[in-house]
């Protein structure tokens, strides 16, 4: 991560928000990188720039705005600074799970810079991430455990922000932070489908059991 943060910091994330031909330019300079993976990355960031100023959408700036929050998150993600708190490490948790669902919701609607998107809509958006944001912490609890990544249901399982790893799975089984996250997610996806339900028109019938076949597949 750091080799890969020092071709793609916040200043080259900030030209590519305000230069439509600086994505171009990144293509350009990927190529002197050693590393195949960078490379792609740096390739793929660049074709989704270049694929966002070709619509000229009217509210970039909010999309530029979700975007540069994703990669801080991400950043804070990987970094894991010490003297984070336990608060601080969850909300990092949560925002890089759900600010992509933010993302794609904020591309895809037309609305967002009129002021006319629903509250419904909004609200559906966050459910989403937010079931996405819970079932990959379940599903990857032990592998985060063993590579001290971040995850949500360990972090707030810890009793102090130095606790050790040993304690912290402890507490995470013999409390009740796992069925409370489960429920969390159920909740989320009745939502979801309340919300489904009430599309009168009938363009959204399904998307609630597609959602649930995915839950069920990911945690699989």
């Amino acid at each position: 991560m750091a080799d890969f943060t020092a071709q793609f910091d916040q200043s080259v994330l900030s030209r590519l928000n305000s230069d439509p031909d600086f994505p171009r330019r990144l293509v350009e300079n990927s190529a002197g990188s050693d590393v195949p993976e960078f490379r792609l990355i740096l390739q793929t960031i660049a074709a989704v720039y270049q694929r966002l100023h070709a619509l000229d959408i009217g509210h970039f700036d909010q999309v530029a705005e979700l975007l540069a929050a994703a990669y801080d998150a991400e950043i804070k993600s990987a970094s894991l600074a010490a003297g984070q708190s336990i608060a601080e490490l969850r909300q990092t948790s949560r925002e890089k799970s759900t600010l992509p669902f933010a993302i794609i919701s904020a591309i895809g609607d037309p609305d967002l810079g009129s002021g006319t998107q629903s509250t419904a809509h909004g609200q559906i958006v966050d459910s989403i991430g937010s079931i996405f944001w819970r079932i990959d912490d379940l599903a990857d609890i032990v592998s985060d455990a063993r590579s001290e990544s971040l995850n949500s249901l360990l972090v707030e399982a810890r009793r102090d922000e130095k606790a050790e790893i040993a304690s912290t799975l402890t507490g995470l089984l013999e409390g009740s932070r796992i069925e409370a996250s489960a429920q969390e997610v159920r909740d989320a996806l009745l939502h979801v489908r309340s919300v489904v339900d009430e599309c009168g028109d009938g363009s959204a019938k399904g998307f609630d059991r597609v959602l649930a076949c995915y839950v069920r597949a990911w945690l699989e």
